[in-house]
């Protein structure tokens, strides 16, 4: 793009570098009908004649020539105002692309923070189960012992009523 702007510009300076020869060039027409004009001969009368024809033709060709200048003038303002345009257009879609890529990854933060909140319920439950089986297990123990305990005087009181 900014290759294109330097190229539009290169051409506008050349087409207004040729708008310029083309009235250095009518000048010099000019100041040659006046001279030719002011000579008296009568034999020249005729000719300058066909000059100021000649003249009037060479100015409507540079002003044909400098409308068609102009026009591409436009043409390269044209342009440059597209590939401004453009160029707009592109930075518009970049920022709606970042601003796409931001709420993805806020999304993922989102995604990964309820992953670990999961996780830390998932590894508390883990905890609390290990917790409640060792509690259970250790109750079972207490249990046997009282069982135990229990049977164990049990006998102690048989032997006592049989001795």
């Amino acid at each position: 793009i900014k290759k294109k702007k330097l190229e539009l510009e290169e051409k506008e300076k050349d087409l207004e570098e040729k708008i310029i020869q083309e009235k250095e060039k009518t000048l010099k027409l000019k100041e040659e009908i006046l001279e030719q004009e002011t000579t008296v001969d009568s034999d020249l009368k005729i000719i300058p004649k066909k000059v100021k024809k000649q003249l009037k033709k060479e100015e409507s060709n540079i002003i044909d020539k400098e409308i068609e200048l102009k026009k591409k003038d436009l043409e390269i303002k044209k342009k440059k105002l597209e590939l401004e345009f453009k160029e707009r257009e592109i930075e518009e879609l970049a920022i709606q692309e970042k601003e796409k890529a931001l709420k993805i990854k806020e999304e993922l933060i989102e995604k990964e923070t309820e992953l670990s909140n999961v996780e830390i319920e998932l590894h508390q439950k883990i905890i609390e189960e290990k917790e409640q089986r060792i509690m259970e297990s250790e109750l079972e123990r207490a249990e046997e012992k009282i069982n135990k305990l229990k049977a164990d005087k049990s006998d102690d009181s048989d032997v006592d009523e049989d001795s």
